[in-house]
């Protein structure tokens, strides 16, 4: 059975970034939102991501198996908006008078941003804003680690799956307990040391959706087939059960939640994706502004949070600016720079 290529990605993607800036504004700004606190919370934006970039890189990886341009495609997608957004924020460093820092201590943060440490932040930044200038790029370096991993999961799932889905299985189960046993008990005040933070930004805690959008992908055909067309059905399934496990004292939201409903929200999503999958292009026109989206919202957070506006004006302008961000940042640098990519290859294929 072969499916149209046509699908609902990159609404998904912008979904899943809109709903990390609104709760990220509901928790920093104090806003208070009918929608998320009922709604919106139940579908958290960073284990959707990493579900679909397991689900997709796997899928590219397939197609074209190549190391090298395999490499460069996830290097140009990545790198040249992030760059951008270092700029900017550099820009809010030197312009805010209130921000005292060292060369050497400049130098060092801007050499962390730029490379894979975009989970570091300064001391000289600790005053400003929440206190942490960018903090949604901690997810950065990890997507790294997922890209260096994706082709050796991508072989380890194709090896094992025709006489050992078992032992598949048993290899996930094992990165849910790491993810499950990390959330509950390494990420409270107490426990918040350097080697335990530093643990919360490798692949480790995280990978496990991952492979499972690896998995999926690898059986895909079945999976669309089965949930094709019957959105509202996983989308009660998925509310509901989240409203159960809740009052059960389970954790629904978040990096963390109960591996059942990581499952719900999973097929959720594939039903999303192939349900009425002209829905995205007809929305976004093939705009796919949810990586601006998601690497600016933080600044516009920092840059609302003192104003002397009521929270919910707050929110409306980090909203429209972060919106405004991601077509820029789209339609100047990450359109062009696929177009690089395709041009690159092609130009070397001659």
């Amino acid at each position: 059975m072969k499916f149209s290529k046509i699908n609902n990605f990159d609404l998904i993607r912008l979904f899943a970034a809109i709903q990390v800036v609104i709760g990220h504004s509901v928790h920093h700004l104090g806003v208070e939102l009918v929608l998320y606190d009922y709604f919106l919370r139940y579908f958290p934006g960073v284990p959707i991501f990493f579900f679909v970039s397991g689900y997709l890189i796997s899928s590219a990886y397939k197609r074209s198996p190549d190391i090298r341009s395999y490499a460069f495609n996830r290097i140009v997608r990545i790198y040249p908006a992030l760059l951008v957004c270092l700029l900017v924020t550099l820009a809010f460093v030197l312009f805010n008078q209130q921000i005292d820092f060292s060369l050497l201590a400049l130098s060092k943060w801007l050499v962390a941003q730029a490379t894979v440490g975009q989970f570091y932040n300064p001391d000289f930044l600790r005053g400003y804003g929440v206190g942490v200038i960018n903090g949604s790029l901690w997810t950065i370096p990890v997507e790294l680690q997922f890209y260096i991993l994706a082709p050796l999961i991508y072989l380890f799932v194709e090896r094992f799956k025709a006489n050992s889905k078992w032992f598949i299985l048993l290899v996930l189960i094992s990165f849910v307990v790491v993810n499950q046993v990390y959330g509950l008990y390494f990420t409270t005040v107490e426990h918040r040391g350097v080697i335990n933070k530093l643990f919360g930004v490798t692949f480790l805690p995280f990978v496990y959706y991952f492979i499972l959008g690896v998995i999926v992908q690898t059986y895909s055909e079945q999976v669309i087939s089965w949930v094709k067309g019957r959105f509202v059905t996983f989308l009660l399934l998925h509310l509901v059960l989240a409203n159960v496990m809740e009052v059960s004292g389970f954790i629904t939201y978040g990096s963390y939640l109960t591996p059942i409903l990581v499952v719900t929200l999973s097929l959720l999503v594939i039903s999303a994706a192939y349900s009425m999958p002209s829905l995205s292009e007809k929305m976004l026109n093939r705009n796919d502004i949810s990586y601006g989206v998601y690497i600016y919202h933080m600044l516009w957070v920092n840059f609302v949070i003192d104003l002397d506006l009521s929270s919910i004006y707050k929110f409306s302008l980090v909203i429209v600016l972060t919106l405004l961000s991601g077509i820029l940042s789209w339609r100047l640098i990450e359109r062009p720079s696929l177009s690089f990519k395709r041009k690159a290859f092609a130009e070397n294929k001659v």
